[in-house]
């Protein structure tokens, strides 16, 4: 189970980056930095819908669901508090991890039907997946910086 094995480890790396990163953007920051859609509980709230979506085995994903809307119409003060999104991040990373586990290495390499876009491969699917995830993180942890948060938080 190599393949799974490091796939789960590059996942678990990726979600405590994204946990350190919303811990350190400042409170009164959270709804507030940024312009447009980078926007730290936006970035947050699309990047854990995101995952959750591509790891669901819904035809049907009721996207905006969660907290009221879709995260890019959103007014700030409507967006998800940290709290909420730290609950949200917690249940979608323990979805992701059980999609990953759920896999040996030879079906980890079988077809991806439902997101053709994102690969041939659940594998392709998977690393599509964490390359958007580490997208919208590097979004998020570039605007701490540029609030004079500490980020030190590579895996």
């Amino acid at each position: 189970m190599a393949i799974v094995e490091a796939l789960t480890d590059q996942y678990e790396r990726g979600w405590r980056m994204v946990e350190a990163t919303v811990a350190a953007i400042p409170d009164a920051r959270w709804r507030e930095a940024g312009r447009d859609y980078l926007n730290p509980a936006r970035l947050a709230y699309h990047l854990v819908e995101t995952v959750e979506f591509y790891f669901s085995d819904s035809d049907d994903f009721p996207f905006g669901q969660r907290f009221g809307g879709d995260w890019q119409k959103l007014a700030p003060a409507e967006l998800p508090s940290r709290d909420d999104v730290r609950d949200y991040l917690r249940e979608v990373r323990e979805k992701s991890t059980r999609w990953i586990r759920r896999h040996d290495d030879v079906s980890i390499l079988g077809p991806n039907r439902r997101h053709p876009w994102c690969g041939e491969t659940l594998l392709g699917l998977a690393l599509y997946v964490l390359r958007h995830t580490l997208h919208h993180h590097g979004e998020m942890n570039a605007l701490a910086v540029l609030d004079g948060s500490d980020t030190d938080n590579w895996e």
